[in-house]
């Protein structure tokens, strides 16, 4: 069983926290998390989600990914950069560019239930 974490910092004063147990060999969520095509999958259809960047996208750090969706027929475009990547166990995205007001940074912990 495979617990993963992810956390997005928005703003100092703000902190979003999930916590999300997966009853799956931790390999197997963490490839699937790393996977930037899966967004594709894992997001609702009716926003359109896209994934700009070319295809297959390796992912490490310094990795760069451009997505865009469509919310209410508003077209919203966004960068993130691969800040951290630690194969099997974690990665961090922040936005350089998108519809958030301020930069955000996003872990995603994956570890094995104890």
């Amino acid at each position: 069983m495979a617990r993963a974490y992810v956390k997005t910092h928005r703003h100092p004063l703000h902190q979003l926290e999930r916590t999300q147990v997966i009853q799956a060999p931790l390999s197997q969520t963490f490839d699937f998390f790393a996977n930037a095509s899966n967004l594709e999958v894992i997001t609702p259809a009716f926003l359109n989600f896209q994934i700009r960047s070319t295809l297959p996208i390796v992912m490490r750090t310094g990795t760069q990914i451009e997505y865009s969706l469509s919310l209410f027929h508003i077209p919203i475009h966004w960068r993130t950069r691969i800040t951290e990547w630690t194969p099997g166990t974690r990665f961090i995205d922040e936005q350089e560019h998108g519809p958030f007001s301020v930069s955000y940074t996003h872990l995603r912990a994956h570890e094995t239930d104890s």
